[in-house]
């Protein structure tokens, strides 16, 4: 009878000091996604003699987006986290992602300085840590948000060779912002002529990076980068779907539409962002087309890859023509390699097509 007594004593003992010192989840913060969470059980073991540790499991569900009125087979897709956790120091945390999930979780103690969780704590769909910090922001990506989107455009637009062009709004009235970068000094029939654009999926943040990356190399101040202004007219898109973004979607804008699948519907069914672009390419091509598009996503594989258009659809020199950009851009690059290529189809819904059924081979998309 005594002992059974104790072992009560002990469990409504633990369960007065999970109440008094609860682990709190929210999202409550630009990007931020989160769905349900379901706490499984909560323990106390003892580690080594004089380290007793609170052990606590989650399930973590993931925050879908909204259902897409436009393609209804299209499932919705819940494959962006980004949430917080507090009253977490000195416990095992173990959190269990069934709806998504990627090795090496990025987290952070401030939501600044970002890292990667190593693969002993979070392999893919679940954490499994203890915590030496009283609170911790995890997301699937290091977060790239809109508020830090407009803060480089600003740095951007203030530097040479650089302007921005406004050629829409999204549906909740954010501008969509072109980066036009190249030395007008140099007639534009000198000069080739590259599209690229980014986000359209708003949880695939390093491809974010990437352009981040990108534009502030093409904007410094050394002799490559002018060099490269002087040879080339650069119009870069980086945030096709910023409502999404400032949101904290996975794969849609606020209407629930899969923008990248977007480009063939008919004008009613086609969202006003995907509009605005298809203008712009219309505009900006009436007298010559691009020579390159570059439609910038990421990917959960361990490697970097470029999709690429099967000849069958498209055509054989312009295959060939994909397979020479890509050469040139794996040569000597550790990261980029052609065994990893991968192959699609052409078709009219995604903006390559648009480009094949109008330029054909002489824009490489």
């Amino acid at each position: 009878m005594n002992k059974t007594f104790s072992i009560l004593a002990a469990l409504l003992l633990g369960i007065s000091a999970y109440a008094q010192n609860p682990v709190r989840f929210d999202a409550d913060f630009e990007c931020g996604a989160l769905g349900l969470v379901e706490l499984l059980d909560s323990a106390r073991l003892e580690v080594r003699p004089g380290d007793t540790v609170e052990h606590l499991s989650y399930v973590v569900h993931g925050r879908f987006d909204p259902a897409n009125p436009v393609d209804v087979t299209l499932e919705p897709s819940a494959n962006w986290y980004y949430f917080r956790m507090t009253g977490i120091k000195g416990k095992q945390i173990y959190v269990n992602m069934p709806d998504n999930g990627l090795r090496g979780t990025a987290y952070s103690t401030d939501g600044e300085i970002w890292q990667h969780l190593p693969v002993s704590e979070a392999r893919r769909h679940f954490i499994d840590k203890r915590f030496g910090s009283d609170t911790m922001f995890v997301a699937m990506f290091v977060p790239y948000t809109y508020s830090r989107h407009l803060q480089r455009v600003e740095q951007w637009a203030a530097r040479p060779d650089v302007e921005v062009d406004t050629i829409g709004f999204s549906g909740e009235g954010r501008p969509l912002q072109v980066l036009h970068i190249t030395d007008a000094s140099v007639p534009a029939d000198h000069k080739a002529r590259v599209w690229i654009h980014g986000r359209i999926h708003p949880s695939e943040t390093p491809g974010s990076w990437l352009l981040d990356g990108l534009v502030e190399r093409l904007t410094d101040d050394s002799e490559e980068s002018r060099s490269l202004r002087r040879q080339i007219d650069f119009y870069i898109l980086p945030f096709t779907n910023p409502d999404g973004v400032a949101g904290g979607l996975s794969r849609s804008n606020t209407t629930g539409v899969n923008q990248e699948v977007n480009f063939g519907r008919t004008p009613d069914s086609t969202v006003v962002e995907v509009r605005a672009m298809k203008a712009a390419f219309e505009r900006l091509t009436a007298e010559r087309p691009f020579d390159v598009v570059i439609n910038n996503h990421s990917q959960m594989a361990d490697f970097a890859t470029f999709w690429m258009h099967r000849g069958e659809t498209s055509s054989m020199e312009y295959q060939a023509k994909q397979w020479a950009l890509t050469g040139l851009v794996s040569s000597f690059n550790p990261y980029i390699v052609p065994r990893q290529m991968s192959f699609s189809d052409v078709a009219p819904r995604y903006c390559e097509g648009w480009f094949w059924n109008r330029f054909a081979e002489r824009t490489v998309a």
